[in-house]
């Protein structure tokens, strides 16, 4: 792989699991369901995988493992395909987490908002009742 590759995969990989610890911090704040948590810990997971598969490429591992690949999955190349495919699920597994998680902050603020209209509701109804009989 080359240098360019190498820094762009370590950049990815970086970032990714700075969003997936962010996410996670949320997520474990909301509370509720834990799905959004499930995927963001298998994203980490993903990118944690694709950490050490470009660490040992950059240390010149050889990608072959024993017989157990053929001599096309052992190139350089697929190996550099291997990193994005795993990457990319990783971040598909972040956006569908984000996703989630967003749908329960929109329900948490309805709720919420739903619950301040009662309680202003209540208090207007009160000062009305309290202001006609003295």
């Amino acid at each position: 792989m080359g240098p360019i590759v190498s820094i762009a995969g370590a950049v990815q990989w970086f970032c990714g699991l700075v969003l997936a610890f962010f996410m996670l911090n949320q997520a474990a704040s909301r509370g509720g369901s834990p799905g959004p948590r499930v995927f963001i810990v298998f994203g980490m997971g993903l990118f944690v995988l694709a950490g050490l598969d470009l660490a040992l490429a950059l240390a010149g591992a050889p990608p072959v493992l024993g017989r157990w690949l053929p001599v096309d999955v052992a190139s350089e190349r697929a190996q550099f395909l291997l990193i994005l495919f795993v990457c990319g699920a990783a971040w598909v597994s972040l956006l569908l987490a984000a996703a989630w998680n967003g749908l329960i902050g929109v329900r948490a603020r309805r709720r919420a908002a739903a619950a301040d209209i009662e309680r202003r509701t209540a208090v207007a109804l009160r000062g009305v009742e309290h202001t006609k009989s003295p």
